[in-house]
């Protein structure tokens, strides 16, 4: 064998030797009680810390096995693990949605639920992690599958000629009316008007009505406004002998002293 042979034949070894190194450490997977644990001298398998409230403090070595420490106020570890880090405790105060069934503890998480009105959204029901309020039915519409803790409220749409204001189990019939004071929508029944309060409006229409007609009746009978009467004339236009604005003649109260006597008489002479 020569040289280059020998060298050869060398580095195909060392080739398969890291190949095989590569393809153990690749496969190299540990029992469910144990983790794995990755260090510069290479991979190993460390035991987890059992599940009472413990999480990794230090990694196993090869002359110790893992060290655990308890966990902190606040969270809990409830299973086998190989966290440095225990899980954090759920808030179950009302502005979740949730409220308390019990608390947390090192070893259990709080156990929550969904308040009244509201359904989980996230974890089972008696241990839910989120909740949502439910859904509410708009005007028109009735409550067709009540919410419950697990699943959200379904409405259903009123059909014509009934209503619902949205908490309704069921749509409800418009009360049919003699005297409609409003009419009914998909949202609210009808107003009605009683039989007596009825004839008493119908009443009190008719009374306006007859008053309004008497005072029109009145105004059309009132004379029109004429031109204004001259002094003297009568309602004909005549002039009235009584009121004649030219004064007497000496002539004329002859003749009138002379009609007073039923004849003609001379004027006396002054001088006579």
């Amino acid at each position: 064998m020569t040289g280059y042979e020998h060298r050869r034949f060398w580095l195909l070894v060392f080739i398969r030797f890291q190949f095989c190194t590569l393809l153990v450490e690749a496969s190299l997977t540990c029992l469910p009680h144990l983790y794995l644990v990755r260090t510069e001298e290479g991979d190993d398998c460390c035991p987890k810390c059992p599940p009472a409230g413990k999480r990794i403090k230090a990694e196993c070595t090869a002359r110790r096995s893992t060290s655990c420490a308890a966990c902190d106020g606040g969270t809990y570890m409830d299973t086998f693990t190989g966290e440095k880090q225990c899980h954090q405790c759920l808030n179950c105060t009302e502005g979740t949605g949730l409220r308390e069934i019990s608390s947390c503890t090192s070893r259990e998480d709080t156990v929550c639920e969904p308040l009244e009105g509201f359904f989980c959204v996230s974890g089972s029901v008696d241990r839910c992690v989120a909740a949502q309020q439910h859904s509410t039915c708009a005007p028109g519409q009735y409550i067709s599958t009540a919410g419950t803790s697990s699943t959200d409220t379904v409405c259903g749409d009123c059909s014509e000629g009934t209503f619902s204001d949205g908490t309704f189990m069921s749509c409800q019939v418009h009360t049919q009316c003699s005297w409609h004071l409003k009419q009914g929508t998909i949202s609210a029944n009808s107003v009605c008007l009683d039989g007596a309060t009825a004839g008493a409006l119908a009443s009190v229409v008719a009374v306006i009505f007859l008053i309004c007609g008497a005072v029109f009746y009145w105004m059309k009978k009132q004379p029109e406004t004429g031109t204004p009467q001259v002094p003297g004339d009568d309602n004909n236009g005549n002039s009235s002998p009584l009121l004649n604005q030219n004064p007497p003649t000496a002539s004329d109260q002859s003749t009138a002293v002379g009609d007073n006597h039923g004849s003609s008489m001379p004027l006396l002479n002054p001088a006579e």
